[in-house]
């Protein structure tokens, strides 16, 4: 899989965890936005580099939009927890409460997901960015 980062930060980096990237996938870091091509096709992964609200087409980005959207990684574990096939015991995972796979069994915390969140929409005073109304 071809994955696209726009900038290295904690949303990014668990994003890309789970979206299932491995050292095997092929990673471009970008300094700005993604071609318009590369955010028409579902087959590359891009994140944060475009594409706000686009996680239809595998863009997972939440900045440069009016439009209010969860952090990428938790627009990512939402999109995983709808599409879940893996084996848990119940209705959660024993591991982290809740299990999400890719195909590629992986196991992540949403937890994390919302810590990640906290910190990532916090502007630049500290303060949470409030949802527009």
């Amino acid at each position: 899989m071809k994955f696209i980062v726009g900038k290295i930060d904690m949303d990014c980096v668990l994003t890309a965890y789970i979206l299932g990237c491995t050292k095997s996938d092929t990673i471009l870091r970008i300094d700005d936005i993604a071609g318009a091509e590369e955010l028409k096709n579902p087959n590359i992964i891009c994140i944060e580099c475009g594409g706000s609200g686009q996680v239809h087409l595998n863009n997972w980005d939440h900045h440069d939009t009016n439009e209010y959207l969860e952090s990428a990684c938790k627009q990512a574990l939402q999109s995983r927890k709808n599409s879940c096939s893996s084996n848990f015991s119940g209705s959660s995972c024993n591991t982290c409460g809740w299990h999400g796979c890719n195909g590629r069994q992986v196991c992540y915390s949403a937890r994390l997901a919302e810590v990640v969140t906290i910190v990532d929409c916090l502007d630049r005073f500290g303060k949470k960015k409030r949802k527009p109304k």
